[in-house]
């Protein structure tokens, strides 16, 4: 695999975004993809049927796949936009004919001339890749099964058994193979079922996921949203298989708004800003120990009921504490004036207060290290204006509590 073209990149995207576009063509989509070092067919733009038959000299094989190339005909396939031709001057010429005529009046670059790439068609040898920035999680990596078994393979595996979803901040090459360890992917394409040889090597899937993986920094900060491939074919036999992208779609626009994803395309751009407490995680899930404050004694407040709902949950009430100047119990859990009398570092910290105490309360935490994971829910917080200041104190107290 080569290395990857930035500047490339960043160039096709920039110039679709000057022009005011959401989405790239299908031509500047294969342009990323050649410069994430992957591998894509032979093709050629031409304008009009007038100049489809020079165009298509010398294109290998007996066919070729003819397509319409538009930033507004994302789904070309169900439009009419794609059509397979024999290999002919005149086929080719007339294919490319009867799309100007369907298109007629549609913004059009023009139609493009495919080589015709052969694969077997059975199960696991179109594979779906793409990225997407999300709003909530940030930036998203997938792969999976693709063709037209993707939507039924997605309904019948268990949920993660045959897809797999990284996380560009924290992925790489090892993480990747173990991932694939123990996927349907590698499995049915790789692992060699019993009486069936490997379709291809393993190293040749656990590659392309990295390929995404890598890129997905410059295509978030290049403005490319989500890229997806559908399918990825399986080509050659034994040491030659490879994969060779057949289609691609690319969504183009500002980062959306919000802190969260902020945050996050900042951690991607940045690998300096990527250390997360991943081996925390568990702590968050299934706590042993939590404490929460801004828990009402007389009122049934959103404190109040996070508190019941730990209690109703099985949580043990000796290890519930609730923070609370004056308070000696509250539904059998004992009250501490302060979160540094807390008697332990529990594993979760609830914070149910206004948003401008918020702050306060978790440089507290970091400072006297009472707390393993920390859920905020502050009243008011990005509700009202003026609340900007308060939100980028607690990103900078959060940040201090992961150095």
């Amino acid at each position: 695999m080569d290395l990857m073209d930035e500047p490339r990149i960043r160039s096709l995207a920039s110039a679709a975004l000057a022009e005011g576009r959401s989405a790239l063509t299908e031509l500047e989509g294969m342009g990323v993809l050649e410069a994430m070092g992957l591998a894509t067919p032979r093709r050629a733009l031409v304008r009009g049927a007038s100049e489809a038959a020079a165009a298509s000299a010398g294109f290998p094989g007996p066919k070729v796949v003819v397509k319409v190339v538009s930033a507004a005909i994302l789904h070309k396939t169900e439009v009419g936009g794609v059509t397979i031709a024999r290999n002919a001057p005149s086929e080719v010429e007339a294919a490319v004919a009867a799309m100007e005529a369907r298109f007629a009046g549609q913004a059009v670059e023009g139609y493009s001339i495919n080589e015709f790439v052969p694969f077997d068609p059975s199960l696991g040898r179109e594979i779906i890749a793409g990225f997407r920035l999300a709003p909530d999680f940030g930036p998203v990596v997938s792969l999976g099964f693709g063709g037209v078994y993707a939507e039924f393979l997605a309904s019948v595996f268990r949920a993660g058994a045959a897809t797999l979803f990284l996380s560009p901040i924290n992925a790489g090459p090892d993480l990747i193979e173990k991932e694939l360890s123990r996927n349907a992917l590698q499995t049915i394409l790789a692992g060699g079922l019993r009486g069936m040889a490997p379709a291809v090597d393993r190293g040749a899937l656990a590659a392309l996921a990295l390929a995404f993986v890598r890129a997905a920094p410059v295509l978030a900060s290049a403005g490319i949203l989500e890229f997806e491939v559908n399918p990825f074919a399986l080509t050659g036999e034994g040491a030659s298989a490879h994969f060779v992208a057949l289609d691609a779609l690319a969504k183009i626009g500002p980062l959306p708004a919000g802190l969260a994803l902020a945050n996050a395309a900042a951690r991607i751009a940045n690998p300096l800003q990527a250390a997360r407490p991943l081996a925390k995680i568990d702590r968050l899930l299934r706590p042993a120990s939590a404490a929460v404050i801004g828990v009402s004694e007389k009122a049934v407040n959103n404190g109040r009921i996070i508190l019941r709902n730990l209690i109703r949950n099985g949580f043990d009430t000796s290890r519930i504490y609730v923070v609370k100047p004056g308070g000696l119990e509250i539904d059998g859990c004992r009250c501490v004036p302060d979160v540094a009398s807390l008697p332990e570092k529990v594993d979760l910290f609830v914070l149910v207060v206004p948003a401008a105490s918020a702050p306060a309360v978790l440089a507290e935490l970091v400072e006297a290290d009472k707390a393993e994971a920390i859920i905020v829910i502050p009243g008011g917080f990005e509700e009202k204006a003026g609340t900007e200041a308060i939100t980028e104190r607690m990103a900078a107290a959060l940040e201090r509590s992961r150095a």
